[in-house]
């Protein structure tokens, strides 16, 4: 029975299925938040019975937990991609600044806090890939961008990438940033922006100010 589970999963028909399932989720816990969104309603938009989410998801806590793995993985080729394109270091950042900006609107602000709060696993989940690839992206960005001139010699990698992933927590703190009263997009622009400024050389600074208008 094992067995037979095992290659129904791994179906083509079934992959395809699978990947619909998680990609509704992740819109609708992006929409609403995880704590609001039931098996129930997942069903509903998708136009098929809860037996069927139950063959990728004994319950909606693992659910939430193979979507967010569902969701790295997607971000991590994406990444890989930009860093396999023979851009500059300045441009890596940009191109992954446009495409996060589209992720963040329409962003539910209690997400990350209901993750934390409600699915501790899944936070850690998230934990973990921030202290881990997102760490590992940014400091070779920098060592990149060190080697071509773009960012100041004496930048520390290692120490400049934990102090980027640690400032990515004040995005989501809604008691600095309320959603009333600023724009998670204007605030992750800044957040970039100043990033980028505070490792680039002369040269560096001279070409984000001409490219600079790519994520305005």
């Amino acid at each position: 029975m094992r067995f037979q589970s095992f290659c129904l999963y791994l179906c083509p028909l079934n992959m395809e299925l699978k990947e619909k399932i998680f990609s509704k989720a992740e819109e609708l816990f992006l929409k609403y938040g995880v704590r609001s969104v039931t098996m129930d309603d997942l069903a509903s938009e998708l136009g098929a019975s809860k037996k069927t989410l139950y063959q990728f998801a004994k319950n909606k806590e693992e659910l939430i937990y193979k979507t967010l793995e569902n969701h790295f993985s997607s971000e991590k080729a994406f990444c890989c991609g930009i860093t396999d394109a023979n851009q500059n270091a300045i441009d890596e950042l940009l191109s992954i600044g446009r495409h996060l900006i589209e992720q963040l609107q329409g962003m539910n602000p209690m997400l990350l806090f209901e993750l934390k709060k409600y699915y501790p696993k899944a936070y850690r989940l998230m934990e973990d890939y921030r202290m881990g690839f997102i760490f590992q992206t940014v400091a070779n960005n920098m060592k990149k961008g060190i080697k071509d001139g773009l960012y100041r010699k004496d930048v520390k990698p290692d120490i400049i990438a934990k102090i980027y992933v640690a400032r990515t927590d004040i995005l989501f703190d809604t008691t600095i940033f309320p959603p009333k009263e600023y724009n998670w997009v204007d605030v992750y622009r800044e957040v970039l922006i100043y990033h980028i400024r505070g490792i680039a050389s002369e040269k560096g600074i001279d070409y984000l100010t001409e490219n600079i208008k790519t994520i305005r």
